[in-house]
């Protein structure tokens, strides 16, 4: 699977303009893994992957949050977690330090990253809220980016960002 999404990325950087590549899923699915292998194999072939990714933290397998790490420098930071304070979504509450710190991960990204990943484009961002100004400065920058996105949220994010050309790499998992 990831050597497919691997040549859709390969052959949009030949490209002197590139469409953004969705990953979609439903949660639990595998966008965040796939995503990592992804990057492990851009970064064996030369390539400096940069952005976000957001791993699950699973404790006696149930998911009690989620960690952010920043792709260019390994470092990673408390994200999301089942107790304020923070900023509400669902069941979970957002730090506010790491949504800020993330916003400048995928800045410094733009500059000297072949491809910038971003886990993911959900509920805050279609409010105009979360990660949306970092959303909105990749699509426009002309990096290659990669937009992690759950299945139901696919409409709307094309829609909130003028979407109109796009690859889409579907990932069937869990929900």
């Amino acid at each position: 699977m990831v050597d497919h999404l691997l040549r859709l990325l390969l052959a949009n950087l030949d490209r002197s303009v590139s469409s953004p590549v969705i990953v979609a899923g439903g949660v639990g699915a595998g966008k965040t893994e796939s995503c990592g292998s992804l990057v492990d194999e851009l970064s064996r072939s030369g390539l400096q992957p940069g952005g976000i990714l957001s791993p699950r933290v699973i404790r006696d397998g149930e998911t009690v949050g989620y960690r952010v790490r920043d792709l260019r420098s390994g470092e990673e930071r408390r994200f999301i977690r089942l107790s304020p304070p923070g900023i509400s979504v669902g069941r979970y509450y957002v730090v506010p330090e790491a949504l800020d710190w993330s916003k400048g991960v995928i800045a410094d990204s733009l500059d000297g990253s072949d491809v910038v990943f971003i886990d993911e484009v959900g509920r805050l961002e279609l409010e105009g809220k979360g990660l949306d100004s970092a959303v909105k400065s990749a699509l426009g920058s002309g990096t290659q980016t990669v937009l992690l996105v759950r299945s139901e949220f696919l409409s709307t994010v094309r829609i909130r960002y003028d979407i109109e050309e796009f690859h889409l790499w579907r990932v069937e998992g869990a929900e």
